[in-house]
């Protein structure tokens, strides 16, 4: 498969997106329609883009047992003090 094939298979969603966007609205407007489907297309490959790939999960620190009852107390201490 060519690198150029390849990438337009991975932005498929983007393009399907900016196809079904451009459908939505009932006017003629071709401008509106370029417009919303660019829109659409954009926010797709936004999201292909910060979407957390499968990289290998590092071994995370445990937290804090106690935390959750620092959270909850701390304001409720506070509270008896104001």
């Amino acid at each position: 498969m060519s690198p150029s094939l390849g990438s337009l298979l991975d932005l498929w969603p983007a393009l399907a997106a900016g196809a079904f966007g451009a459908l939505v609205p009932k006017r003629p407007s071709w401008g509106e329609r370029a417009g919303i489907g660019l829109i659409s297309a954009l926010l797709v490959m936004f999201v292909m883009w910060v979407w957390p790939g499968a990289t290998a999960v590092e071994e995370t620190p445990g937290e804090w047992p106690h935390l959750l009852n620092v959270l909850i107390g701390l304001p409720l201490v506070g509270s008896f003090f104001i």
